[in-house]
């Protein structure tokens, strides 16, 4: 795809200027601290929103996109896409995707999922009217499915391919992205399963919501 384009120079100069914050930086160094002794990762930086992934911009979405037939599938005659983004985060990498289906389908009437196993993660989701699902296999007929860093973060990742298959619609398409060199890694807190519900009472009252 050559150089960043200008949307991926903005994230990256954003990034900057954030990391760039003392007070902030520092205030995230104090609160991780605390709440990874009961929490993983992906829910501390979902209370702290930061951390949101970028993989690509819209554009380049749409190249990829484009060059795997997407649009063929609304040519004949199916107006309604259905999307599955698995582990959707905090769904900023999913709303690029689906302004780029947007772009380049500009009539289709897109059908959104998700799939997000962090508490915190899917309040995110929530925010951004994205509906969330508990399994992947009460879907059928999905005409386009995401997988983006998440094989290497889950416990069985044949497993979740055999899943994917199984629920792709018979023309429908699959994107995956892994980071490299492959490092499989299954997050987990300590405390986690025990204190999840005391963590969303303390979440619902407004602590740490920023």
């Amino acid at each position: 795809m050559g150089s960043p384009d200008e949307i991926t120079l903005q994230w990256i100069e954003q990034s900057r200027l954030e990391s760039s914050k003392l007070w902030l930086q520092l205030w995230h160094l104090l609160a991780k601290a605390f709440l990874s002794v009961f929490m993983t990762q992906t829910d501390v930086n979902g209370i702290l929103r930061r951390g949101s992934m970028y993989i690509l911009s819209d554009n380049q979405f749409q190249t990829i996109l484009t060059n795997s037939g997407l649009k063929n599938l609304a040519n004949n005659g199916n107006n309604t896409i259905r999307v599955l983004d698995i582990g959707a985060g905090d769904g900023e990498v999913t709303a690029r995707l689906v302004n780029a289906i947007s772009l380049l389908v500009p009539d289709s009437n897109i059908t959104l999922f998700a799939t997000e196993s962090s508490w915190v993660m899917r309040s995110r989701l929530a925010e951004k009217q994205i509906q969330v699902v508990e399994e992947i296999n009460v879907l059928n007929n999905v005409d386009f499915v995401s997988c983006l860093n998440v094989l290497d973060r889950c416990i069985d990742p044949l497993a979740l391919l055999h899943e994917i298959y199984s629920v792709l619609a018979p023309d429908g398409r699959l994107m995956v992205a892994l980071v490299l060199p492959y490092s499989h890694y299954v997050e987990k807190s300590r405390f986690q399963l025990n204190h999840k519900c005391l963590c969303k009472q303390i979440y619902s009252f407004g602590f740490f919501y920023f």
